[in-house]
């Protein structure tokens, strides 16, 4: 491999059997018309060795033109990101102006459409090697697109844009996106780039003078554009004013049309509102988990399904890095006590994923049962780390923070006395599935809980007691003698003392295995002792029947 990649770029060629991309069509949402063309997103798989010699092409080209490149282009830029850009929005808009006006432009197949030769031109001007070049060339002639048409498959010969999902393509975009970053706009405007999403800020005094300011950087905006193949969609490019109070409603000229002005935009996949605010963003958060976390649940059902280990892992791959992306930038605006509160809200689902508890259980108990600190002080903590503040000193204020709403509830007062520190919760990897969710919350198949909530007729336990509850099974219902002895032996085998202390059970492995194996023996039999009962009444209310009849 190692010559091979040498000697592609010693000749300058770009091996023709990896220019070849084969297309498959993913639907972008559910609620798209499946019959129109734009609601598929197209992905291209490209051989892995081809991806390979671009990896090493783009560390060639970083080297020989990367400080040259505009520092304004966040995409595909070492030590640049998302968050940078967002970042840069945010700052200039708060540092500059009385008034700034916001323009985010959205380029029609931005990668589909540009012209090669202005892509060897921009490389000249940037001053490339004869060799970058050379083998960017072969990279790009006689490139073809295979795609399924109904049972059989088409090719075509591609003559423009930078390949789709390829390693080389998003650079060469950053070499056709540069000129325009280094345009000479006017006086107190800014342009910042994440790819081909294109964020144009404006600032002045006035409302005239910011619109004034926009046309003119358009224009320029405009002429790139048209040089190298590629337009704006109008109908997706909107202002949004950022700062100062303008009135959405007017509009600019733009490439011989119109833009018009807007409340709230996406960018960057934040949804960007009217004086740089993010509530909608939030609460569009919260609604979009939904789909996400209804998911989860029906992966993990109360009694079959993943375990809460990987419902855990799911949490943590696919929650939380949605929840936490751009967190620094649109938490400060709606971090209150009313959104504070729906994000919990929001957070439950997962909870009761990972624990498999009855829904009755609270939040906050729901919370130490599954290990996972309230969603608001994961994200102030994460901000806290990304200011400058020690990894270690920001998770003590997270654990004091949690520790303060924990031991301050009203609700799930039996699992505190099961877990009154939030530290040795936390640091004890200790599983929790549906039956033990019940024995630890006390909210589940007791007829004493059950009836509290109108559920049952009755209180009382099957024994005679008069108000079924964790306790009795686990202490003293004669039911489950046997389950409590066995129970009994396995704490005392491990070296441990038998206590009527809960926490004492989350002290050693062993101890909780028991626990376990106690709750799960005694809740099955409990079930299969009520089904007992109805096919004793059935067979009973069956032969009362039977004389009249």
């Amino acid at each position: 491999m190692l010559r091979l990649v040498n000697n592609c770029l010693k000749l300058g060629t770009f091996p023709e059997p990896w220019k070849n991309a084969r297309i498959v069509e993913l639907i972008k949402h559910r609620d798209k018309d499946p019959l129109v063309p734009k609601s598929y997103r197209l992905i291209s798989l490209l051989p892995v060795l081809g991806k390979i010699l671009e990896e090493v092409i783009c560390d060639i080209l970083e080297k020989e033109i990367g400080s040259s490149l505009s520092t304004d282009q966040h995409g595909f830029r070492p030590g640049k990101s998302t968050s940078s850009a967002l970042s840069e929005v945010q700052e200039w808009t708060t540092q500059n102006g009385s008034q700034v006006l916001g323009s985010f432009l959205d380029i029609s197949g931005a990668f589909d459409n540009v012209r090669w030769h202005t892509l060897i031109e921009d490389l000249h001007a940037l001053r490339c090697s004869s060799n970058v070049t050379a083998i960017t060339m072969s990279y790009l002639s006689n490139r073809t697109a295979t795609y399924p048409v109904g049972g059989s498959e088409k090719t075509i010969t591609l003559t423009r844009g930078c390949p789709q999902d390829s390693k080389f393509g998003p650079r060469l975009w950053n070499v056709a996106m540069d000129p325009l970053l280094k345009e000479s706009y006017p006086e107190g405007t800014k342009l910042v780039a994440y790819a081909d999403e294109n964020a144009l800020l404006v600032r002045g005094n006035t409302r005239s003078e910011v619109i004034n300011k926009t046309e003119e950087s358009l224009k320029i905006i405009a002429s790139w554009a048209t040089h190298r193949g590629l337009k704006f969609s109008k109908e997706k490019s909107v202002m949004v004013p950022l700062k100062g109070g303008l009135v959405p409603g007017f509009t600019a000229a733009f490439d011989g049309e119109r833009i018009k002005s807007v409340y709230e935009t996406k960018y960057l996949g934040l949804y960007l509102a009217e004086g740089f605010n993010f509530h909608s963003h939030a609460t569009g958060l919260l609604d979009s988990s939904t789909d996400v976390f209804s998911r989860i649940k029906s992966l993990r059902k109360s009694k079959w399904g993943v375990s809460s280990a990987l419902a855990l892992i799911i949490y943590k791959a696919v929650y939380v890095p949605r929840i936490l992306y751009g967190a620094s930038i649109w938490f400060p605006s709606v971090a209150n006590s009313v959104s504070k509160r729906k994000m919990e809200s929001a957070q439950r689902r997962v909870f009761l994923a990972v624990t498999g508890a009855y829904n009755t259980v609270s939040t906050r108990a729901l919370q130490v049962l599954a290990g996972l600190p309230p969603i608001y002080l994961l994200i102030e903590s994460v901000i806290r780390i990304k200011n400058g503040m020690s990894r270690s000193k920001s998770e003590s204020i997270l654990v004091n923070q949690w520790q303060h709403l924990w031991d301050t509830s009203t609700k799930g007062r039996r699992t505190h006395k099961l877990f009154p520190d939030i530290r040795v919760r936390v640091q004890a990897p200790i599983p929790f599935g549906h039956y033990l969710s019940q024995m630890i919350t006390d909210h589940g198949d007791f007829n004493g809980k059950l009836h509290d909530f109108s559920l049952t007729d009755s209180p009382h336990c099957s024994c005679g007691h008069e108000y079924e509850s964790a306790n009795h099974m686990l202490y003293t219902c004669p039911n489950y003698n046997d389950l409590r002895f066995r129970l009994k032996d396995s704490i005392r085998t491990s070296g441990a003392t038998w206590s009527y202390d809960l926490s004492e059970f989350a002290k050693s492995r062993i101890s909780w295995a028991a626990l376990e194996k106690f709750t799960q023996d005694a809740l099955i039999r409990k079930e299969n002792i009520r089904l007992e009962e109805r096919i004793r009444l059935r067979e009973e209310a069956e032969q009362d029947v039977q004389p009249n009849q």
